[in-house]
């Protein structure tokens, strides 16, 4: 797995509070349906009446806003950014869906401590996270996570447009993906790269399936979000074969 090392670290606290959310809200535009899309493209993956599911690196809370009750019963979303945390429980928080803030990955489970989930999801932060630091994740997550559980992970995709997308936000926006991300993986080495970062992962999950999402909806959404929303689900997840979509997601069981 290519592993970047950035000049200086991040300050993720730079990022204003509920940014993507916004974004997201707008329901117009490219860069609004990119992240709609994603949490669409997770959630088709979560079986109806799911009983719990657990948000890992949740920001604004915008994911688990879009799940009702009667999908999963009880949600619960947790971030190192404790202003996004905040305006996560004043937007989307209610009496089946908490947020809590925590100091690290390390911490995952401080506030959780007695609780399994039948669903996790991961959705853009490996990519943000060293080699060693996507192990200790991934084996807080085993903790977490039920027998037969499903873990979701989504991470872009460097052998697709992907690079090219990441450079022109680097030019073009205020936050930018340069010191951010330093995990690089793609389509052909996802699992392996995985089992690389943490070696027990091949044996705590077995793979459900692994595709790509975002190939050429979110163009299409610069003209017809309808169209971009039909076009992007026309094909079940599980079954979307096609390598070079510009982000990675992933189904993985927990078998023991």
């Amino acid at each position: 797995m290519e592993e970047k090392k950035p000049l200086v670290k991040f300050n993720y606290d730079q990022i204003p509070e509920g940014y993507y959310d916004k974004i997201a809200a707008r329901a117009r535009g490219m860069r609004s349906f990119w992240h709609r899309q994603k949490f669409t493209r997770v959630a088709d993956c979560i079986p109806e009446g799911s009983q719990s599911i657990l948000d890992i690196g949740c920001f604004a809370g915008t994911f688990l806003g879009m799940i009702p009750k009667d999908k999963v019963r009880f949600q619960v979303g947790v971030d190192i950014l404790q202003k996004q945390v905040n305006f996560a429980r004043k937007k989307y928080q209610n009496e089946f869906r908490k947020f809590y803030w925590i100091k690290n990955i390390e911490c995952l489970n401080s506030e959780i401590a007695d609780i399994k989930f039948q669903n996790i999801c991961i959705i853009e932060v490996i990519e943000h996270l060293s080699k060693q630091e996507i192990g200790v994740l991934m084996q807080n997550v085993s903790e977490k996570l039920e027998a037969g559980g499903r873990l979701i992970l989504t991470t872009p995709n460097y052998a697709s447009i992907w690079p090219l997308l990441e450079l022109a936000i680097n030019l073009t926006s205020k936050v930018k993906y340069e010191e951010q991300h330093i995990s690089r993986f793609n389509y052909f080495n996802f699992h392996k790269k995985l089992i690389e970062c943490w070696p027990s992962f091949g044996e705590v999950f077995k793979s459900e399936f692994i595709c790509t999402t975002h190939f050429i909806s979110p163009a299409i959404a610069t003209f017809s979000q309808n169209l971009a929303k039909r076009s992007s689900r026309a094909i079940p997840a599980s079954n979307w074969k096609f390598p070079f979509g510009c982000l990675v997601l992933g189904s993985f069981i927990k078998v023991n």
